[in-house]
């Protein structure tokens, strides 16, 4: 009877425990699904061009941010506490043993939305005070400004969640997760650079609409068309500049130039760089070269010194923008109205525009009767976009717009180099000034200059394979390959530098590609070997000097704590070429501790570019394993270790080294 009611006893206990087994369970998949649908409509709203500014909007997307943070909480300790008790036959057992790491992230990246919500509150009140259905550049007054500067506290708070998020990241390996862990990671790691820029963008936000729109007092700044076609170091040739006044948001004097014509050509030109005569044979310096140098901040304060020289004026900051930062922009706008000839520009017209502006219809204003058909159409264009904005847009359509804008900084499209040294200090901060960065490891940057008088760099492909080996030492050699391909089409017997005027611009998009290529490295780098590069025999420094030809240098200056080697070539349509370096990097790149070794590496991305494609190969002895981190990646370890990325925005990486 003691052992019936004993067994009876255990019976009852374990339906009682399978019943408590069965309700967690329950419970966990209720909060799994809860946590799931909230992320995805806060992944949803907080990459949306919707996101409501107005209080209510905030308000709800704050709500649904709490109730997600908590579930993912109840999530982790249900996590913890069962985890390491669960049997591995047990339904979502792997989920649950694998998800702790994971929800730490998700709890890093949620806390991080609510203090950006909570800092976007004060400009959302602000804007629901003065009742706004549309807004425009006029909206952004001094009390919107100081609204937005109130959100600071909670932007720095938002920041440091994201830096733990990024460390949470670290110790997180999709390759080994559950698919629907994976997917969850995959969509953070999607978002997360966004909710990056933005915190980014809405910290300088007081900074940059006090300056740009002229809050305080009046500013004045150089735009700088850049044409990436005809690439140059900081984005492209100048095809043009504005002179731009705002004054209390509004535009109060624009006035635009063929680059050719700033010059004033009595007054005596600064002597050109010595690389710039040889590849370019130029006997004088002027304006429309004056972005020679690859460091922007550099670039913008010869182009305010040539337009000193050549108006009288001097300006308040220089901004830069490439014909991709103008098509984002019109795309986010939907479409915009030409001035002087009523024609409606939108994404699927807008390149065709800008290559093509030289039809009857682009006549000449009277206030400009010699300007070129095509600078026509970039002062109307320029014109058109402040007028549009100026309209009032909707919220979804502001949205865009600063998202637009908020791409052609972080991919190096949009450009500034202004005299406020607060903002100065965030453009910085934040790689948003063009300036080569300065950093203690490892560094790459790799600029091509087209000195072929042609726009020939849409056919042109470009990649890069960097190998750094790393010896028992610890010392570390580089190898950089860099492989080009002239995908035009064109039939040329041989390749002759020399400018040339056409009627068509199509026919500027294929020939030869003549480049002068510049490699910036740490200071201290020593140069092993190069590939055989003899300077072209069409070139015409090679036609009318050679005597100057006869003195190139592969390793040139050290220039902003960076080696520069360099290259001069010619790639016919059709073919293909490899340029490679090998050198010595400093001591100091490699860092050992014991057993334990760190090597970090910046690789900066030229201007201008596209995403060019990068291969990364680290090779240490073999007594050691590296490990490769990338922000918002998996971690990759083996020997080598080999990542592939592209160059959308700079890129960083930590390689740790450990004793196997």
């Amino acid at each position: 009877m003691t052992w019936r009611r004993l067994l009876l006893a255990v019976a009852v206990l374990l339906v009682i425990i399978a019943a408590l087994g069965l309700i967690e369970y329950l419970r966990i998949r209720g909060l799994t699904q809860s946590v799931t649908g909230q992320l995805s409509r806060l992944h949803e709203a907080m990459t949306s061009p919707a996101l409501m500014l107005p209080s209510e909007g905030l308000s709800s997307l704050r709500h649904d941010m709490d109730g997600a943070a908590a579930d993912l909480t109840a999530l982790k300790d249900v996590a913890d506490r069962y985890a390491p008790l669960v049997p591995g036959w047990l339904p979502e057992a792997r989920e649950l043993r694998e998800a702790p790491p994971v929800l730490r992230l998700g709890l890093d990246v949620v806390r991080a939305g609510h203090y950006t919500l909570a800092g976007l509150n004060p400009l959302a009140q602000a804007l629901t005070r003065r009742q706004l259905s549309r807004i425009s550049l006029s909206t952004f007054d001094s009390d919107m400004a100081s609204a937005l500067e109130a959100g600071a506290p909670q932007f720095a708070l938002a920041q440091e969640a994201m830096r733990q998020a990024r460390a949470a990241r670290r110790s997180i390996d999709t390759g080994g997760l559950p698919p629907g862990l994976a997917e969850g990671v995959n969509a953070l790691d999607a978002a997360s650079p966004r909710l990056d820029a933005s915190l980014k963008l809405a910290t300088a936000g007081p900074a940059l609409s006090r300056t740009l729109l002229g809050l305080d007092r009046p500013h004045s700044f150089l735009i700088l068309a850049q044409n990436t076609q005809e690439l140059r170091p900081t984005g492209g040739f100048l095809s043009g500049v504005w002179l731009v006044t705002v004054d209390k948001a509004k535009v109060t004097r624009l006035d635009f130039f063929n680059s050719s014509d700033v010059d004033d050509r009595l007054v005596q030109a600064p002597v050109p760089p010595r690389s710039l005569v040889i590849t370019l044979w130029g006997g004088i310096w002027t304006f429309r070269d004056s972005n020679w140098s690859a460091d922007f901040p550099t670039a913008a304060s010869q182009a305010r010194e040539f337009y000193r020289r050549g108006q009288g004026e001097t300006v308040d900051g220089v901004i830069a923008v490439d014909e991709v930062a103008v098509r984002n922009l019109v795309e986010a706008l939907g479409s915009v109205t030409l001035q002087y000839t009523g024609e409606r520009v939108d994404p699927s017209n807008i390149q065709q525009k800008l290559e093509y502006g030289m039809s009857s219809r682009f006549w000449s204003p009277p206030e400009s009767p010699t300007l070129p058909a095509k600078k026509v159409l970039m002062k109307g264009l320029f014109e058109s976009i402040l007028l549009r904005m100026n309209q009032g847009l909707s919220f979804t359509e502001g949205g865009k717009v600063v998202r637009s804008v908020l791409q052609n900084l972080e991919e190096k499209h949009l450009l500034m180099d202004i005299d406020d040294q607060p903002l100065k200090a965030l453009l910085h901060e934040y790689q948003w000034d063009g300036a080569v960065v300065k950093n203690d490891g490892d560094y790459l940057m790799v600029t091509d200059t087209n000195v072929g008088f042609n726009k020939v760099n849409g056919a042109i492909t470009e990649g890069l394979d960097y190998q750094v080996r790393i010896d028992d030492d610890g010392k570390a050699t580089a190898r950089l390959t860099v492989t080009y391909t002239n995908t035009s089409r064109k039939t040329l017997t041989t390749c002759q530098q020399q400018a040339t005027f056409v009627s068509d611009y199509k026919e500027w998009q294929e020939g030869c590609y003549w480049d002068f290529l510049r490699t910036y490295v740490p200071e201290g780098s020593k140069l092993l070997g190069t590939s055989f590069v003899p300077l072209p025999e069409g070139s015409m420094v090679a036609r009318f000097g050679p005597e100057m030809a006869s003195t190139w240098n592969v390793v040139g200056a050290v220039l902003w704590g960076k080696q520069e080697f360099s290259h001069f070539f010619t790639i016919p349509p059709g073919q293909t070429r490899q340029i490679r370096f090998e050198y010595a990097l400093p001591a100091t790149v490699v860092r050992r501790e014991g057993d334990q070794w760190t090597y970090t590496l910046f690789v900066e991305k030229q201007p201008g570019t596209k995403a060019i494609p990068l291969t990364l190969t680290i090779v240490a002895p073999s007594t050691m394993l590296p490990t490769v981190w990338a922000p918002y990646a998996s971690p990759m370890t083996g020997n080598p270790v080999r990542l592939a990325t592209s160059l959308n925005t700079n890129k960083e990486f930590h390689i740790a080294i450990a004793r196997r």
